[in-house]
């Protein structure tokens, strides 16, 4: 997100978690590639509030997502791929 004002920049990953959590997961899962990208980008923002966010949410996105793959079944499937 390349906007001088970090209030935009703050509001633009607020939406973004709320659609990262609020979304259908299959939905989810064909877009998550480019949301994710929005939330490494806000790592290295100037703003730390916005670095410090966009940090914690992909810890608990990444949390979230393994509990619902988990959930489904398909973990276990990408677990035995690594383990090969």
């Amino acid at each position: 997100m390349n906007d001088r004002s970090q209030d935009v920049r703050l509001t633009f990953y607020e939406v973004l978690r709320h659609w990262m959590t609020n979304m259908e997961l299959s939905a989810l899962r064909d877009q998550e590639s480019h949301l994710i990208q929005f939330l490494l980008n806000g790592i290295s923002d100037e703003n730390p509030q916005v670095r410090s966010d966009c940090f914690n949410f992909l810890e608990e996105h990444g949390a979230r997502m393994r509990e619902a793959l988990r959930a489904l079944g398909e973990d276990e499937e990408e677990e035995s791929k690594n383990v090969v």
